[in-house]
């Protein structure tokens, strides 16, 4: 059995704060709610594994890589029916604007658009009532539910081989590879669901009995992604995990936000394999949630402890393989004002006229436009960083002092974010240029083990080196920094399906 978290950092793993001493969560009791809740209370557990679990108590859809559940209990309510169309909804799009951004880079890019706009039409007539009522029908599958014509069959049936058999970057695989979300509308069902697998799987039972279970938002367990479609109250106590935060309080949209970037992360590791980098998958995945919804509120990368205290765990890749995320502070750093609406660009233009300010003041013999003041927990000091941040060289050369990672991991997440946008538009003079030869990037980036790195093929697409020790002027990562410093407002057209 599988157990991890997914979140994407360029770093190491922060410490593991202690967990709380005292555990008020019921585990056993959770477990036997979870199992009631789904129709087996009194089963034994060769008769409770996730497959048989979601096979019999969960609906699901077919939304081209994705194969998505939701719990038919929770889907009685009709927002979180409503929910659940949207978020299909929303995966199309995500699978939409990824195929456009490879443009020639797709193999059969035309066909794919035009079969996911006839799917995606057909998802977005969905009628919540009618989902509503699926549990009381025994219907385990939207195509039971709703009328399923033979042209939507074609098309759901054409997306759903090219991605999940990898075709749509090279050559494929001969057994389909679906990726497996699981949708949890309520805190309750999502932290029960948790209790569940240290119930079904008692050799993992510490991964999943733990206190700080009521505020994680996602999950593996085995291989389903399971994601929470609430947050933990950020005021919620120990044991009290049924208090939760409406992900859309931000924004009218943060719940697909969320689970868009998170499916993405899945996907672009799916689709690239080994040659996108796990930093720069999330920096696609969060441009493209940008895209779609003109700025990204989600909270699974970057510094995830909002305002700083004392007593708020943080778990990130690389870590222990137990845990999921805390929820969201009210207050926003620096780098959150405008959730990336502006590709972050004005933050990293402000900090970079910082650092060049600190290295004059410090008589340092640096390129001004390499310099970054980072700013220390509470606003007790500052930290100077330098570029490259990209390629072998990137990165601090010191170990950098826990009062400053907050705050390094929101600017490398502000970074490559910044990078990947002024790559895809200004990769070239012209604009049209640069997204035919970003989508040539992307392309090439196919998962081919042999196959050149992405230093190799951005060299090979844009004729300059990624970047070298000193981020030179030849480079593009050095091009980027000197861009950052001349920045002004693009505007982003927004993708027309």
């Amino acid at each position: 059995m599988i157990f991890a978290t997914a979140l994407a950092t360029l770093l190491p793993a922060l410490p593991l704060a202690a967990s709380p001493s005292a555990d008020n969560l019921l585990y056993s009791e959770l477990a036997q709610s979870f199992l009631a809740s789904k129709g087996k209370a009194e089963a034994k557990r060769n008769d409770t594994f996730p497959d048989t679990i979601i096979e019999e108590a969960f609906l699901e859809a077919s939304v081209g890589v994705f194969q998505v559940w939701a719990p038919l209990d929770e889907l009685q309510d009709l927002e979180a029916a409503k929910n659940y169309r949207d978020l299909c909804v929303a995966l199309c799009q995500a699978q939409t604007g990824w195929i456009e951004w490879l443009g020639e880079g797709a193999k059969h890019g035309d066909e794919l658009l035009e079969n996911f706009a006839t799917y995606q039409s057909w998802v977005e007539g969905w009628n919540p009532s009618l989902i509503t009522a699926a549990g009381k029908k025994q219907q385990r599958d939207v195509r039971d539910i709703f009328a399923f014509p033979e042209n939507v069959q074609a098309s759901g049936q054409l997306i759903a081989d090219a991605l999940r058999h990898k075709r749509v970057l090279g050559d494929g695989i001969g057994q389909p590879k679906p990726i497996k979300l699981v949708l949890m509308p309520s805190r309750k069902g999502f932290v029960e669901f948790i209790a569940y697998g240290g119930h079904q799987f008692p050799n993992d039972q510490k991964n999943f009995w733990r206190p700080d279970i009521q505020n994680w938002t996602h999950f593996t367990l085995n291989d389903y992604m399971v994601m929470a479609l609430e947050y933990a109250s950020p005021a919620s106590g120990p044991g009290e995990y049924l208090a939760a935060y409406d992900m859309n309080t931000k924004s009218k949209t943060g719940m697909q936000e969320q689970i868009v970037q998170m499916g993405l992360n899945q996907m672009l590791d799916h689709q690239h394999g080994d040659a996108l980098p796990a930093s720069l998958a999330s920096g696609l995945a969060i441009n493209l949630v940008t895209q779609i919804y003109d700025h990204c509120t989600s909270r699974i990368d970057g510094d995830i402890r909002g305002k700083v205290t004392s007593k708020r765990s943080v778990f990130v890749r690389g870590g222990l393989p137990q845990g999921g995320i805390l929820p969201p502070n009210s207050a926003e750093s620096r780098w959150r004002v405008n959730y990336g609406s502006k590709h972050y660009a004005p933050i990293l233009k402000q900090v970079q006229a910082s650092g060049a300010k600190e290295a004059k003041s410090q008589k340092l013999k640096v390129d001004k436009y390499n310099c970054f003041l980072l700013e220390l927990d509470n606003g007790s000091g500052t930290y100077l960083t330098q570029a490259p941040l990209l390629g072998p060289a990137g990165g601090p050369t010191e170990k950098l002092a826990d009062a400053v990672y907050g705050d390094y991991l929101e600017f490398t997440r502000a970074y490559r974010c910044a990078f990947l946008h002024w790559l895809q538009y200004n990769g070239f003079k012209k604009e049209k240029d640069s997204l035919a030869a970003f989508g040539k990037f992307l392309g090439k980036l196919s998962g081919d083990l042999d196959g050149p790195g992405i230093a190799e093929i951005a060299e090979e697409i844009y004729g300059a080196p990624l970047s070298d020790a000193e981020a030179s002027k030849k480079t593009l990562e050095g091009r980027f920094l000197k861009w950052i410093s001349n920045h002004k407002p693009q505007k982003v057209k927004k993708s027309k399906r």
